[in-house]
């Protein structure tokens, strides 16, 4: 499926990440103090490192899975010892296509960004992804992304 904008050219990954800042967590933070960084910047993903390198990704779905369901005290646990390792990236120039592939060949839902420099700019995940189609198609979608961003 060919994936295009509004002048009919494939959308890219850039045109999907937001432009701020990306914020890189310290592996021996602990994972309270992880929820409260994800909480006040109402972000589920962050890479795990700085935009030179990264050593992980974590999740929302890492702090359920690997620290709560197992009854390990948030206060405790650093996100280094669950954060995901294997890391899966993207470039800002690919096209949606290319990225959707990627996602479905590592089964992850989530891709760290690189620009031509190898710099980490931010996570592309597969919510972004969705909420873009849903514009790109419709208005309506716009909008249906957007009432869901602010509930």
């Amino acid at each position: 499926m060919k994936f295009e904008n509004k002048n009919h050219a494939p959308i890219k990954i850039r045109e999907i990440i937001s432009g701020g800042n990306t914020l890189f967590l310290n592996p021996g933070l602990n994972i309270s103090e992880l929820s409260k960084i994800m909480q006040l910047q109402e972000v589920s993903v962050f890479p795990v490192g700085n935009e030179n390198k990264v050593s992980g990704i974590i999740t929302e779905r890492d702090v359920i899975v690997r620290v709560l369901a197992k009854d390990l005290d948030p206060h405790q646990t650093l996100v280094s010892e669950v954060m995901s390792q294997d890391i899966a990236s993207c470039s800002a120039n690919d096209n949606l296509e290319d990225a959707i592939d990627k996602m479905y060949q590592r089964r992850v839902s989530n891709l760290v960004v690189k620009n031509n420099y190898d710099k980490i700019i931010g996570v592309v995940s597969l919510k972004d992804i969705i909420q873009q189609i849903a514009c790109e198609n419709t208005k309506k979608g716009c909008l249906k992304a957007y009432i869901k961003d602010i509930v």
